[in-house]
């Protein structure tokens, strides 16, 4: 029988692409693994929303006015653009500093009151903190020491004096500056997007002192803005007002110098005089220019007459002398008479009296027009010559024009420097008086650059926690733990669930899966009510089985075959698989032989209700012959060999050659011979006899057998040259986990077989 095996070996193992069902089928096969995670994340925010402090929130909202310059270039708009952005930071800062919260809580009263000094608030009313200060009471404490505000409580009750507003100038003591810390704490300025409004928000337990508190820091800003530009202005004014004096004596010492020079130099006539030499130097400087500009217009013309020369062609051609009057009648005249010669020279011949007269006139013609043109040329050479002429003499008149004002000038420096700082001191002088009207007048209106639009409201409702949005956070948040549970349970389960995982990790064809069924979908009406064909079992699990025998009998040739069907452990349902195949072979007319070898577990005897002996360890030890040993079932086709009386030598048995002989002699009666093999990891016996037998099938129990177990008992198959018809996957709970199998199982496919069945 060794010699007749299959060609069926260990395959590569195949690559597995991941697809998004893939994943899907994860999750709905591990449901009560997300489920419990959502449910646990909806748990922990409903004691969350349970035990929180509600917060409530009120805002006042401020605009805040910046003075903008009229500016006409770029970079002055950029710079400004730069200053507004400075300037509305800065009021930002200020509306958060601690002596603006220190102004704000002296005007409230509040250095004792409960929500400053640590009596019943969280020292941090940010939502993540008040979070675990609901969750643990004492974390909640223990910030309120490391912030120093239970410091200002325990100070307020041991001693039952509250914390005393700060001295101006004096620094803060510790339990002022935990109060401070606190209002602080609670205090949000949240600018207005592309506006000059900014909301000053402030978050408490009290719902009045929200608002109260929002409105008062309100008030306090835009009063230290008031005084800042009081003191400013205050400041400023007295600073001009001294400036203003000595620029009065800067005055009078520049007028009285300027008063002493005119009376030595004559400086009255000095500057009509100056006023006459620079009104004719800038006529003559002004002749000179548009003197250049003609004599340059005039030598371009002269150039090309010249160049032209006696050409009568070129110079007709000049826009200066063809515009001529004379030159265009002359022209126009000779063209007429060229045109007659043309035209009656075509009916008379040259010695014609009408033919002569013409040619002589077309010469004297061309004379005229000649002689005009050289007189054009004489006008434009007589032309060029006097504006050359003009421009020297003019350039001569405005150099001595020039040395004349030179002389001048230097006699005027000293005037002009005097008047210049006369008239640059009353300029000052004028401007420092303008800014000290305007300051006086900024001073006496009192006004802000900040004003309040809507005053802080006492709040209806808390902020925090909002119970909608938590909840819905609970739930996102406990969907992405439940996956996460799920796909990490589905990580860590190394149990072989799927003819791909048999395919990668143990590198055997795949034969068949066979589905798990309950007892209350079969009638075991033989044995210990196994599931087996002949009864009344599931269709889908009846088609399993003659789908295993089809490929068996497919990749089998015309030869007896010896079978070992052997599992990784026990409780993989190994028996199951080889009494339903040995059942599916004979009912397709194959003459079956069904050998139980577990003689340490048997069970085969108990699945057709027959007596365990004699049987196989009987033949083996020579206590009966085979006749006795063959149990013939109520299946046509199909006889069972039992395991026998128990004994303590089974892998002796199953090696010796009564045993080979005992499969030769079989596979001269039966067609197929059916081993039930113990498991290979519990004993040898099913290496033994896979050594013996045409091939093994490998059972494997879904779900119940890891990948390393498995992968070593087919090693172990392996060493002892074992040739592989395939796997089957048994136990697959298909119903249960319909969609984790979908691509084998289809709720249709059951349906499908009933009603074929019901047909037949």
């Amino acid at each position: 029988m060794a010699e007749s095996r299959p060609s069926v070996t260990r395959i590569a193992p195949p690559t597995l692409d991941k697809h998004l069902l893939d994943y899907l089928r994860v999750l709905v096969k591990r449901r009560w693994v997300a489920v419990a995670g959502i449910v646990l994340a909806v748990m922990v925010a409903g004691l969350h929303l349970y035990s929180a402090v509600p917060i409530y929130e009120s805002a006042v909202q401020l605009l805040i006015e910046h003075e903008a310059k009229n500016t006409f270039s770029l970079e002055d708009q950029v710079s400004q653009d730069r200053e507004t952005t400075d300037y509305y930071n800065t009021q930002f800062t200020i509306l958060q500093s601690r002596s603006l919260a220190r102004r704000t809580i002296e005007a409230m009263g509040a250095w004792e009151h409960a929500e400053l000094s640590g009596g019943s608030a969280p020292a941090n009313l940010q939502p993540t903190n008040v979070m675990e200060g609901a969750i643990n009471g004492l974390k909640k404490v223990a910030s309120l020491v490391r912030q120093g505000s239970s410091t200002a409580a325990a100070a307020a009750e041991d001693t039952g004096v509250a914390a005393a507003p700060p001295a101006s100038g004096r620094v803060e003591t510790p339990e002022q500056a935990a109060v401070i810390d606190a209002f602080l704490s609670r205090l949000t300025i949240a600018p207005v997007k592309t506006s000059r409004m900014v909301d000053v928000k402030m978050r408490a337990t009290d719902p009045q002192f929200a608002s109260d508190a929002a409105n008062a820091l309100a008030r306090a800003y835009i009063e230290q803005n008031l005084e800042v530009r009081m003191t400013s202005s205050k400041e400023t004014s007295d600073w001009l007002t001294e400036q203003l004096s000595e620029q009065r004596k800067r005055i009078e010492v520049a007028e009285t110098n300027l008063q002493r020079y005119r009376e030595r130099h004559d400086a009255m006539s000095l500057a009509d005089r100056q006023n006459m030499v620079g009104q004719k130097l800038s006529d003559l400087s002004a002749m000179v220019t548009r003197a250049k500009a003609d004599r340059i217009g005039r030598e371009t013309l002269y150039q090309q007459v010249r160049d032209a020369g006696t050409n009568v062609r070129a110079l007709e051609t000049l826009p200066a002398i063809a515009a001529d009057p004379t030159v265009q009648q002359y022209r126009g005249d000779l063209a007429r008479l060229q045109a007659d010669y043309a035209r009656l020279s075509q009916d008379l011949l040259d010695g014609h009296p009408e033919m002569v007269r013409l040619r002589a006139a077309t010469r004297d013609a061309e004379g005229k027009l000649q002689r005009e043109l050289q007189k054009q040329v004489e006008a434009i050479r007589s032309e060029y010559d006097s504006a050359v002429t003009l421009e020297t003499s003019l350039t001569a008149a405005l150099e001595t024009q020039r040395r004349e004002a030179t002389v001048m000038g230097r006699t005027g420096i000293d005037y002009g420097v005097l008047e210049r700082e006369v008239q640059t001191n009353r300029q000052i002088f004028e401007s420092l008086l303008e800014r000290t009207r305007e300051k006086g007048i900024a001073g006496e209106l009192r006004a802000s650059d900040a004003r309040v639009i809507d005053p802080a409201q006492v709040p209806r409702s808390s902020m925090w926690p909002n119970r909608n949005q938590t909840l819905f956070y609970a739930l996102v948040f406990g969907s992405l733990i439940g996956v996460g549970l799920a796909f990490f349970a589905e990580y860590m389960d190394d149990r072989l669930k799927t003819p791909d995982e048999l395919k990668t990790y143990l590198g055997l064809p795949f034969v068949g899966l066979v589905p798990a069924i309950a007892s209350k979908d079969f009638d075991g009406v033989t044995g210990d009510g196994t599931p087996l064909l002949h009864t009344k079992v599931s269709p889908l699990f009846s088609e399993a089985f003659r789908t295993i025998r089809t490929t068996i009998l497919l990749s089998a040739d015309e030869r007896p075959q010896s079978l070992v069907v052997t599992s990784t452990g026990p409780g993989e349902g190994k028996t199951v698989v080889s009494s339903n195949i040995a059942l599916a072979m004979a009912m397709a007319g194959r003459k079956v032989l069904l050998i139980d070898i577990d003689m340490r577990r048997p069970r085969v005897h108990k699945v057709f209700g027959l007596d365990a002996h004699p049987g196989l360890s009987d033949v083996l030890a020579g206590k009966v012959d085979v006749e006795q040993a063959l149990r013939e079932t109520n299946v046509p086709n199909l006889w069972v060999m039992p395991s026998g009386s128990p004994t303590d030598t089974p892998s002796e048995g199953l090696s010796s050659p009564q045993f080979a002989t005992l499969l030769s002699t079989m596979g001269q009666r039966f067609s197929w011979i059916i081993l039930d093999s113990p498991p290979v990891a519990a004993v040898t016996d099913a290496c033994i006899v896979a050594n013996r037998a045409s091939a093994v099938l490998f059972v494997v129990g879904s779900q119940l057998t890891s990948r390393a177990a498995a992968q070593h008992a087919v090693e172990q198959l392996d060493v002892a040259g074992a040739t592989y018809l395939g796997t089957v996957l048994n136990k697959v709970a298909l119903r249960r986990d319909a969609f984790y199998y979908s691509t084998y199982y289809r709720p249709s496919y059951e349906r499908y077989h009933a009603s074929s069945q019901s047909n037949s």
